[in-house]
């Protein structure tokens, strides 16, 4: 957090915040409905977040239009029920699958394994709220 306030001289963003993810019920207020874009890298993966941040994902969006942008490893959309959760969420009408793509992770590594790091799978998602 101290580096990111530090970027481009403190300039690089108008304020930083530590938040506790993955408890949709104790969101906080001021975040609901706040932004136009979300992203998110890292948080969708084995030992992190359940499948409740979607939850959080659409709270903190503005609302109709805007966009949630996430990666997760193909592995996982299965393993932690990530796109079960995904495709309720679309069959309930408040979100649509915009776009995806695939690239690999750790791909330098060929077929070895180095401690937990192999080569993966990754999968980028692009949804609207609607």
């Amino acid at each position: 957090m101290e580096v990111a306030a530090k970027k481009n001289n403190g300039k690089a963003y108008k304020y930083t915040r530590e938040l506790f993810l993955g408890i949709p019920d104790k969101f906080p207020e001021d975040l609901k409905g706040k932004f136009d874009v979300v992203t998110a890298a890292g948080i969708l993966a084995q030992g992190h977040l359940g499948i409740e941040v979607f939850e959080e994902m659409i709270m903190c969006c503005k609302g109709n239009g805007s966009y949630v942008i996430f990666t997760t490893r193909e592995e996982y959309l299965t393993e932690f029920g990530y796109q079960n959760r995904m495709d309720e969420i679309e069959a309930e009408g408040r979100w649509k699958y915009v776009d995806s793509t695939s690239f690999f992770r750790y791909d330098n590594l060929g077929n070895e394994v180095v401690g937990r790091y192999k080569k993966s799978a990754i999968k980028c998602f692009a949804y609207q709220i609607l």
